[in-house]
């Protein structure tokens, strides 16, 4: 699999609890709180899920290692399923399948 990036499109402002991320090619608008905005920064394309993993997990709360996977690998398909990071195919089509929620 390839290492998670944002698409070139997606346009990320910092606000006061995260950022907000604009996908023009979807026309949507996604609010993500600290955590999400973090995961965004780190998903340039140099780093492995495993590394995300590695950087993020310390930073949620102690023992809830299973939770903070489940979190993190959730995180990660809904950023894919609303096209701010290219499938593992490589395609990078935009969905309008589901509404914008924090991540």
């Amino acid at each position: 699999m390839p290492n998670p990036k944002l698409a070139p499109v997606i346009l990320l402002s910092p606000v006061e609890n995260g950022y907000v991320a604009y996908d023009p090619v979807a026309d949507r608008l996604h609010h993500l709180n600290p955590v999400a905005a973090l995961l965004a920064e780190l998903c340039d394309g140099s780093r492995s899920i495993d590394e995300i993993r590695g950087l993020v997990g310390p930073l949620l709360p102690e023992g809830q290692l299973g939770e903070i996977e489940r979190w993190i690998d959730e995180a990660l398909r809904n950023f894919r399923r609303r096209s701010s990071i290219p499938s593992p195919s490589g395609s990078n089509k935009a969905t309008k399948s589901r509404p914008p929620t924090s991540a």
